[in-house]
């Protein structure tokens, strides 16, 4: 079976009331990243994250089950559209997080073979990846910029690309605003 990979780079420059290490201290809570999906709606710790996942190449330095955090992920899925709750179903999938000292590495293994890359760094304004999608106004001195890429069996890929492409568009946005809310819900 073919495999097929679709690329997607989005950002959003970080408002003045956070700093870097503020964002790479909530990404390293992978909660927060779960909780602002659009699509997840329940994720639960695993005890021990598989050794297989460990030996992706994906992962930033050889990781061990120190490094890299597995949950399994409950997300609300449409596979035909324009019908309603009758066109969607629930998928798991294994989600693993590798926090790193720009951000986060999370990975996800999905049904059919589908496996989602991404990862989640801030890094200046001066290094933002030309050409991405999202708020491109790099009026602050940091970006949050999510690199990813989703690979299928090529057959899937339409319904994968759409679905991926809606539900991470605006994700560095929805993130910030998340970390923004709760920062200033602990200091109200």
């Amino acid at each position: 079976m073919s495999q097929t990979i679709h690329h997607l780079i989005v950002s959003a420059p970080l408002p003045a009331d956070l700093s870097g290490e503020e964002v790479i201290a909530a990404l390293h809570d992978h909660g927060i990243l779960m909780k602002v999906h659009p699509l997840t709606t329940d994720f639960t710790l695993l005890e021990s994250t598989p050794t297989e996942t460990l030996k992706y190449p994906h992962w930033s330095q050889p990781s061990s089950d120190d490094t890299v955090k597995t949950y399994t992920v409950s997300e609300r899925v449409t596979f035909i559209p324009y019908i309603g709750e009758y066109g969607q179903t629930t998928v798991r999938s294994s989600q693993s997080y590798q926090n790193t000292s720009d951000g986060v590495r999370p990975m996800a293994l999905a049904p059919a073979g589908v496996t989602a890359k991404t990862h989640l760094r801030v890094i200046s304004s001066h290094d933002h990846t030309a050409g991405a999608e999202g708020e491109d106004k790099t009026d602050g001195q940091w970006v949050l910029q999510e690199d990813a890429q989703v690979e299928c069996a090529w057959y899937l890929m339409p319904l994968m690309r759409g679905t991926y492409e809606d539900a991470h568009r605006d994700l560095c946005s929805r993130i910030l605003e998340k970390i923004s809310r709760e920062k200033h819900a602990q200091t109200a």
